[in-house]
């Protein structure tokens, strides 16, 4: 079997979030339920009718999730674009989203801030060819 070659694939599962703890995604630094939590709102979620929510009481950890690609030889020697919608509830803050290519690794190699407001934003960022030699590919979502 070759590669996959097309413009577009969702690489994440369940990327809106409309099924409870979706597969695939791990906590990070988090709590389901405490912390975070799959939260049903349809005045207040972007898409359909539920979002995730993260409360980042901590100064010391970033609090978020974090996905790991599955098959990542699928996408070895290409670029990934990340897109995702966000927004603060209590006004200007900042997220970040990054990425790792070590499975032992607690925290993204790489990142970029999101400016938050109170307005749903769409952010995307597109990361480099993926080196032949790497074997996870994990995506973090944190509130910073």
């Amino acid at each position: 079997g070759g590669k996959l070659k097309q413009t577009f694939q969702n690489l994440i599962r369940n990327g809106s979030f409309e099924s409870y703890r979706p597969g695939g995604w791990e906590n990070h630094n988090t709590t389901w339920g405490t912390d975070m939590d799959i939260i049903t709102d349809s005045n207040t979620a972007k898409f359909d009718s539920k979002y995730l929510m993260v409360q980042d009481n901590s100064a010391s950890l970033a609090k978020g999730m974090r996905y790991r690609i599955p098959m990542p030889d699928r996408v070895k020697g290409e670029n990934i674009t990340i897109s995702v919608w966000v927004r603060s509830a209590t006004g200007a803050s900042t997220a970040s989203i990054g990425y790792s290519y070590a499975a032992s690794s607690t925290n993204a190699v790489k990142a970029k801030n999101i400016p938050l407001t109170t307005t749903w934003q769409n952010f995307t960022w597109t990361f480099p060819d993926i080196v032949s030699n790497i074997t996870p590919i994990i995506i973090y979502l944190y509130y910073s």
